[in-house]
């Protein structure tokens, strides 16, 4: 029985773009530096991206290609760290984790409960 042909998930996230735009040609980039990456590394975050929403990708692929700033990497981390989930991420338990306080999606809620806390401390 023939084997049916994967598709290369960084293949699929280009041919999303319906137009050649900024973001596209940030990730055709990110993908051409995967290209002098060490081969056993190229393969995990190949198989990485094949197991992730399209619609995280290209945040994650410009991480790991170290052409993101430092708020898109801990985007990145944290989306994949909480399952893909936006909410998941805002609402994350993991206190411990040294970029707890830099997660994105934050609601406002979180720091006015802060406030309100500290008004009932006294």
């Amino acid at each position: 029985m023939p084997v049916p042909a994967q598709i290369d998930p960084i293949d699929e996230l280009l041919a999303s773009f319906k137009d050649d735009g900024a973001v596209k040609r940030r990730v055709e980039a990110s993908a051409t530096a995967l290209a002098g990456m060490d081969p056993h590394r190229r393969r995990q975050i190949r198989a990485r991206i094949a197991e992730m929403p399209l619609s995280s990708r290209s945040a994650y692929l410009r991480a790991v290609a170290k052409q993101a700033s430092p708020r898109l990497a801990i985007k990145a981390h944290c989306m994949e760290c909480c399952g893909w989930g936006r909410r998941a991420v805002a609402e994350c338990t993991g206190f411990a984790c040294p970029l707890w306080e830099y997660r994105p999606f934050q609601s406002s809620a979180d720091s006015e409960g802060d406030e309100d806390d500290a008004e009932h401390a006294d």
